[in-house]
């Protein structure tokens, strides 16, 4: 057994792509396929964000591997194929290159090791998949009076759809409950105004952020 490379963690909101680490040459061999892992977490965001999902505690996250022996594709359509979480084996099969499997709700990281035997050939991957907490900002239109719009954008819940959120707007003592969007204007009289908006997964009550910002005259 060598150690060919380390796991790479990138820390940008991409599709993550993770090198596999281990190899079991046979004898004789003077080449191996390298392993590859590729993950995305199935949480939801607003249609604003342009990055890829990342998971929350508790998400579901889709997992695949595909191998290359220098550029050409590996078959591993007749591989028996092990997938272990924290190092306990979830599932095995011949030829089983995709599964979804849900996160721990503790929120602490996830080991994923695969190990993929074909003919005389053993490859192991690995990758660390590291939950982050739900997001939420607020977007600000202009209109042309002098009101503003203000927009509700949540980052990695754990729905399916919007349909499963509700929003809420609190400003100057006042609560709006229902839409994602706010149209506001601060009175001449007032120097500035905090506007609080509150995101809630009604599926999963635990799930729920807050984000405030300070609106001035002028």
């Amino acid at each position: 057994m060598r150690l060919l490379n380390l796991t790479l963690l990138p820390k940008s909101l991409l599709f993550f792509t993770i090198l596999s680490s281990i190899f079991l040459l046979p004898k004789n061999s003077l080449a191996t396929p390298s392993l590859f892992i590729n993950w995305k977490a199935l949480t939801l965001s607003s249609d604003s964000y342009s990055g890829k999902n990342l998971p929350t505690p508790g998400s579901q996250v889709e997992l695949g591997i595909f191998a290359l022996d220098g550029n050409q594709l590996t078959n591993l359509k007749t591989a028996d194929v092990f997938w272990y979480q924290n190092e306990n084996l979830i599932k095995k099969g011949s030829g089983l290159s995709h599964i979804t499997l849900t996160l721990d709700e503790s929120g602490t990281p996830t080991t994923i090791r695969v190990k993929v035997k074909k003919d005389d050939t053993i490859i192991e991957g690995l990758t660390i998949i590291n939950p982050v907490s739900s997001n939420l900002y607020i977007e600000v239109k202009k209109t042309i009076s002098k009101s503003s719009v203000f927009f509700a954008r949540p980052l990695f819940f754990n729905v399916n759809n919007l349909e499963n959120l509700s929003f809420e707007w609190e400003a100057g003592g006042k609560k709006v409950v229902g839409p994602s969007s706010l149209t506001l204007s601060v009175p001449p009289e007032i120097d500035s105004i905090l506007l609080k908006s509150t995101v809630k997964n009604k599926t999963r009550k635990v799930e729920q952020v807050s984000e405030t910002i300070s609106l001035k005259n002028g």
